[in-house]
């Protein structure tokens, strides 16, 4: 079999009567070890693997079956992952279960996309919204939680979300080898697993994985594929403007982001007060300050003047309009329990 496609594509289909096993395959003047689709648990499928077989030399006997590489050290070639969105609705639902800080955590699965939404717990719960964007760091899965948007008042700051939630799957073991990345997100190791599962357990040694690249991620209504492959490119730039701004700000505020991370947030507050300060401000630095002001009702005077500043200086940012709702609610709240306590007392 030769193909074009060096990531491998899909496995050809076995024929009828024949159960499907290891095959041998030429892509590219590249021999390979290719391996039939299999379901690694309920909701995991490996759509597509493929171990390189080192030093060929043409012509090569690609009828000779595959069976005698078995004993062999082989190089990672490609590896095709479906995972299915019922499973990991199921899986952060039941990771985040136990976090302090929200609840009700969901995930909506678009075509391109995903978004989420929490509860941040309280004496007043406050619903929130994300989004989740995922990239590649070498052959780890990096995945990052954005655009936070605040439905209410809470003490837990919009910034802070995305590292309570990366918190949570950490410390839940959800994936493996989660390193936070941050104050917006996480990466995971999650190849070497897959690989130990759709290779060792079907009499293959453990291949070496120099060189193993996550080469695409796709999301859909149906969940997430993963696509990695031997020395492949990166996926294309991710183009979301929110994400960009995200990761813009983090690299030139690092100092700043270290602290939010770090829960030091009076610290991180003063640190963005000195970048926020002039007029030419960077709106990532106004957006962070803007949700760590509003977090603290005494400070929200100064936070509608951010609010305004931010709105002059980035007319498309959606943080001013749900900053200022929350303010509104907070100091509706404020009257109506002075209310309450000025009637109490006429009594």
């Amino acid at each position: 079999m030769a193909s074009e496609d060096s990531s491998g594509g899909s496995a050809p289909p076995a024929a009828e009567g024949r159960v499907a096993g290891p095959e041998l395959r030429l892509l590219d003047r590249r021999a390979f070890v290719g391996f039939p689709p299999v379901e690694l648990r309920p909701g995991i499928k490996v759509v597509d693997f493929g171990l390189q077989i080192p030093d060929v030399s043409f012509p090569f006997n690609v009828g000779a079956g595959a069976q005698r590489y078995q004993r062999r050290k082989l190089h990672f070639g490609f590896l095709e992952v479906a995972i299915d969105a019922e499973l990991i609705r199921r899986s952060v639902q039941e990771t985040t279960g136990s976090a302090l800080e929200v609840s009700d955590v969901a995930l909506n699965f678009r075509q391109g996309w995903l978004e989420g939404e929490a509860r941040l717990k309280g004496p007043s719960p406050a619903e929130t919204t994300f989004k989740v964007a995922f990239d590649a760091d070498g052959e780890r899965l990096a995945v990052y939680l954005y655009d936070v948007r605040m439905y209410g008042f809470s003490p837990v700051p919009a910034a802070t979300v995305p590292l309570v939630l990366s918190r949570a799957l950490q410390s839940a073991a959800a994936l493996p080898d989660v390193e936070l990345r941050g104050a917006n997100g996480f990466s995971a190791r999650v190849l070497p697993q897959l690989v130990t599962l759709a290779a060792v357990s079907r009499g293959f040694r453990m291949p070496s994985l120099d060189g193993a690249r996550l080469a695409g991620v796709e999301v859909s209504p149906l969940g997430l594929r993963l696509r990695f492959a031997a020395g492949a490119l990166p996926p294309p730039a991710l183009l979301d403007e929110e994400l960009l701004l995200t990761l813009e700000g983090a690299r030139a505020f690092s100092e700043a982001e270290a602290l939010v991370s770090a829960g030091k947030l009076l610290e991180a507050r003063e640190a963005y007060l000195r970048g926020a300060g002039a007029e030419e401000a960077h709106p990532f630095a106004l957006e962070r300050l803007l949700a760590l002001l509003i977090a603290d009702p005494a400070s929200h005077e100064y936070a509608l003047d951010v609010l305004e500043t931010l709105a002059r200086r980035r007319p498309g940012s959606a943080a001013p309009l749900w900053a200022e709702s929350r303010a509104s609610w907070t100091w509706a709240s404020a009257d109506s329990i002075g209310s309450r306590a000025s009637a109490e007392s006429r009594r």
